[in-house]
């Protein structure tokens, strides 16, 4: 999607983040979610999922 204003230049950063959050209210407040890319990688239909394993750097 593409939409376009005139805004004076001094005011353009304001009124473009208004824009964007006013657009992400509208969609919360009618269940409008937005997909993102992704990937999913499957090894064959046989094999069990990846493991996972979660670090942190914890200061102790």
């Amino acid at each position: 999607m593409h939409f376009s204003v005139w805004v004076k230049r001094e005011n353009f950063l304001a009124l473009r983040n208004s824009i964007y959050e006013e657009i992400k209210l509208a969609f919360d407040r009618e269940g409008i979610e937005i997909p993102y890319p992704h990937l999913s990688v499957y090894t064959g239909s046989m094999t069990e999922p990846f493991p996972i394993n979660i670090k942190t750097n914890a200061v102790e």
